[in-house]
């Protein structure tokens, strides 16, 4: 039994909104991977990756090293899903570092101490603006 896999932008129109969301992610890490090369961002990830289990070691690099280890990461995520527009392996490769970018990033809400504060109604709300936005 051969099982094939295509990529969305060869589905004949098919599966646009899939090629959509493609290009939508490219254009994030793009602009994520570019943002920790400058220092204001270097400075904002700094805390988050200090009290991560899975990413503390980073600190090795100090704090402007570990953001540009970062930064490039998030660039080659989205190399690899430029490339999956047209060969479907580097497509499968893209999906599955952008999936544990977006796991790794959902733990810094647990290893981060005061990351959220509770409103007026209780509800937790994150005590860092849109702007401190980290993709890992």
């Amino acid at each position: 039994m051969k099982t094939e896999f295509h990529v969305a932008e060869s589905g004949a129109g098919q599966y646009w909104h899939l090629a959509f969301l493609r290009w939508t992610l490219v254009f994030i890490f793009v602009w994520f991977g570019i943002e920790k090369f400058t220092p204001y961002a270097a400075e904002q990830i700094a805390p988050l990756i200090s009290n991560s289990p899975f990413m503390s070691w980073l600190g090795v690099f100090g704090v402007y090293g570990q953001a540009k280890v970062v930064g490039t990461i998030e660039l080659l995520t989205a190399a690899a899903l430029i490339v999956g527009a047209s060969v479907p392996l580097a497509s499968v490769v893209g999906a599955a570092m952008a999936s544990a970018t977006f796991i790794l990033t959902a733990t810094f809400v647990f290893s981060t101490p005061g990351i959220t504060l509770h409103s007026a109604t209780g509800f937790p709300v994150s005590r860092w603006t849109s702007t401190t936005a980290c993709s890992i």
